[in-house]
């Protein structure tokens, strides 16, 4: 193996015109690049370079703090190779053979190095001549500055993400290929510096306190390695250091338990510890919230024994949260982070790099960052990635108190439970009938048991309500298509049905009796009339008991939250699944009813079928139960619940009702319930029903989910009483032996009337009346 010498090597030819470098892609290994600065102006050009009166910083012509150099393309001081290796960038420069280095110091000079120990970041900038913004540690931006004694050339942490800034934009010009010569030794330091300088790294940073980082005892292979290394650059040495780090794994890091103390610093050294602080926040703002110590004179006071930074994690449910171990409350996500014991915000440590780590929110994967701004002394989420957003997270070495551990999972136990009542009866969640065994769990250890032994509700074909999470409104159906969730409050119109046949599960909209089908996103999601016209759906049940519903590669999802039809993407996708089992129905006297499964009734409300007439009477004969779209007639006085079943057991087959699950149009000589001027009964729907014209001739509409009669022969009669025992007597018998005693009165037809009008001989509660 060679040894690491400045060598210099030329290039092998050049171009006598530039090109220049419009998009990330365009660059090259094989090519030579110069780097024009935004300050540049039409009397004066500014590049960077190197220069020998700087030879260990990188330098640019920019003002009087930088270095003066004629520019010529030919200049290989101005000549800068751009070199990508795997995904990662590299700038060499030509004529010192060295690599641009990193400073994450503010306004600090970039360094110049034999070996790489960063890689460089290219940003589009928005500049349609200075294309590119350059960062050396994704933190910061590579400026061309007036600063005195960096060389012209700065690491500005401010202007990471300000892409118009002139001195942080740059012109890249193609000048010259890359000899093969100077491309083998690039190449060479390269190889060398990804193994050496991560080793470095490892045993400086060697740690028995600092999460993330290897223990000390863990790389004492490394570090002779790397020492061999250093005092012979062979291959062997070589080999041999990048064995020893390989056979380092995660179990010999650092790593944190739960209820651990820790204290978190920001990266950027400035901005300090993470506090639990009291220190009025931005305008008026008063509350308790996240801060950093960075300003000092603010947390002096309540930090003036460290307390206040010392945190500690808990684990629930397999999800971290982390809480202060002062006060025994945790951390929840707004723009400005606080705290709270009922709504704890889920975070992920990561591991970054060697002790360097991202607090993550679960949630909306979004970062803690500590915010340069507001005073300089609060804690904010954003997302992305920079110094504010790095952390060392360093264990003192004790664990919380028993009291603060007990205070903190007794808030978590009490997220829990509301949590899990939240969601119960829904897919996912469990039932009903656990509410007092959830809440008398009192310990992790009887969450752990409760959860072991209770399964919970598991989604299987059936009758379901489909609730978004978010709007919490229902799935419905307009009549034409399967449509938003629009609906708070859930009617017969919102109950879908979950249908497999041969191991393919289908939605159905059970009043209209149709199957969902997908239009090509974005539409509107419509109906097929059988089940081989509609899609194939899967449910898979996440955390709280919500479900994405997929249909093939789709997730149906809301839009505008819930404000307009389906769509079909990846957000706005939670749902909760509410399997159906009973439905209610409000019964004032008499109802008609049709609905789209079988129900058996229950309590005081009766089930009838009408079975004929005679005369202007409706035979009416009790059911014990209903069959699935079969028309009926309930009696009673209040609201009941119909359990569903799968099928009815009487028989129906002489019933004369027609029941319909949709709005439907009939015949103007069919009948209806009504109340009309002989009491409750079926009346013409010509006089009782909503008018509609079509094509010449007059129809009316029965609404969803009722029942109507239709005589097989049109008749004259404009209304029919209900008589309860046709097989027996007619009349007036048949209406005091059901109504008796409810203060109804009734003809000597048999038919029910308001008052007593006319001379003649009534029913009054079971007794006869002569007027």
């Amino acid at each position: 193996m060679r040894k690491f010498t400045s060598l210099m090597l030329m290039l092998l030819c050049a171009v006598t015109t530039w090109a220049q470098v419009s998009a990330l892609t365009d660059l090259s290994n094989d090519k030579v690049y110069t780097f024009k600065s935004g300050r540049s102006s039409d009397s004066q050009a500014h590049y960077l370079l190197y220069h020998t009166d700087a030879p260990n910083n990188l330098s640019s012509t920019y003002s009087g703090q930088g270095h003066t150099m004629d520019y010529s393309d030919e200049t290989t001081n101005f000549q800068f190779a751009v070199y990508k290796s795997g995904d990662a960038y590299y700038m060499f420069n030509i004529a010192a053979q060295k690599f641009v280095g990193n400073n994450s110091n503010n306004n600090g000079a970039i360094p110049l190095v034999d070996f790489p120990t960063n890689t460089i970041e290219f940003r589009s900038s928005k500049n349609a001549t200075y294309n590119f913004v350059i960062s050396t540690n994704g933190a910061g931006a590579l400026n061309c500055a007036d600063t005195n004694g960096c060389h012209g050339v700065v690491n500005w942490n401010g202007g990471y993400n300000n892409l118009t800034d002139t001195g942080n934009i740059y012109l890249i010009s193609e000048v010259g290929t890359l000899s093969a010569e100077l491309k083998a030794l690039i190449e060479e330091r390269i190889n060398v510096a990804n193994i050496v300088e991560p080793a470095r790294a490892i045993v400086n940073n060697a740690s028995d306190t600092r999460v993330g980082t290897y223990k000390t005892t863990a790389v004492a292979d490394v570090s002779a390695a790397l020492a061999a290394f250093d005092a012979e650059q062979s291959s062997a040495n070589l080999q041999a250091l990048k064995e020893a780090v390989e056979a380092l794994t995660d179990a010999d890091k650092v790593t944190l338990a739960a209820h651990e103390l820790f204290t978190l610093k920001c990266y950027e050294a400035n901005r300090g510890y993470m506090v639990y602080s009291t220190v009025e926040g931005k305008g008026s703002e008063t509350q308790v919230y996240l801060a950093g110590t960075n300003n000092t004179a603010a947390h002096a006071a309540a930090d003036a024994e460290g307390v206040y930074k010392e945190w500690a994690t808990v684990v629930v449910d397999g999800k971290t949260y982390i809480y202060n171990a002062e006060n025994k409350k945790s951390i929840t996500t707004d723009y400005v982070v606080q705290f709270t014991t009922t709504a704890p915000a889920a975070i992920k440590i990561v591991d970054i790099n060697n002790g360097l780590n991202e607090v993550q929110f679960e949630a909306d994967n979004r970062y803690l960052s500590f915010s340069p701004g507001w005073g300089a002394d609060c804690v904010r989420r954003e997302s992305g990635i920079d110094g504010g957003c790095m952390f060392y997270i360093d264990k003192t070495g004790e664990t919380a108190p028993i009291e603060t551990i007990a205070a903190v999972e007794s808030a978590f136990l009490n997220v829990w439970k509301e949590q899990t009542k939240a969601t119960l009866d829904y897919v996912g969640g469990y039932s009903s009938s656990l509410v007092d065994a959830i809440d008398a769990v009192s310990t992790f250890d009887g969450k752990n048991a409760f959860v072991q032994n209770n399964e919970k509700v598991a989604f299987a074909p059936g009758y379901y309500y489909i609730q978004h999470t978010g709007t919490k409104k229902y799935a419905t159906f307009n009549g034409t298509n399967f449509v938003a969730a629009s609906v708070a409050t859930p009617t017969l119109d919102n109950i879908m049905q979950f249908v497999e046949e041969e191991g393919v599960t289908k939605l159905k909209v059970a009043n209209a009796g149709k199957y969902v089908t997908l239009a090509d996103a974005p539409a509107v999601s419509q109906v097929a009339s059988d089940f081989a016209g509609g899609n194939a759906f899967t449910i898979e049940i996440k955390e709280n008991a919500e479900c994405t519903v997929k249909g093939g590669d789709q997730v149906m999802r809301t839009e505008n939250n819930g404000d307009i039809n389906y769509w079909w993407g990846d957000t706005n996708t939670k749902w909760h699944l509410i399997p159906v089992s009973e439905v209610s129905v409000t019964v004032n006297e008499f109802a008609s009813i049709c609905l789209p499964f079988a129900v058996e009734t229950t309590g005081n409300v009766k089930a009838y079928a009408v079975e004929g007439t005679n005369n202007t009477h409706a035979l009416l004969a009790e059911r014990a139960d209903i069959p699935a779209n079969q028309g009926a007639i309930l009696k009673g006085n209040g609201t009941y619940t119909l359990n569903i079943i799968d099928a009815a057991t009487t028989d129906w087959a002489a019933n004369k009702l027609v029941g319909t699950t949709v709005n439907t149009y009939i015949a103007a000589d069919a009948y209806v319930l009504a109340n009309g001027v002989n009491g409750i009964g079926l009346y013409k729907a010509a006089l009782n029903c909503d008018e509609k014209g079509a094509e010449g001739t007059t129809h009316f509409m029965n609404n969803a989910n009722k029942a109507y009669f239709a005589p097989s022969t049109p008749s004259g009669i404009a209304s029919y009483s209900f008589n309860f025992d046709w097989n027996g007597t007619t009349g007036i018998e048949g209406v005091v032996a059901e109504g008796a005693q409810d203060g109804a009165i009734y003809d000597i037809t048999g038919r029910r009337v308001k008052a007593i009008t006319a001379p003649g001989i009534y029913i009054v509660n079971g007794k006869k009346v002569v007027k």
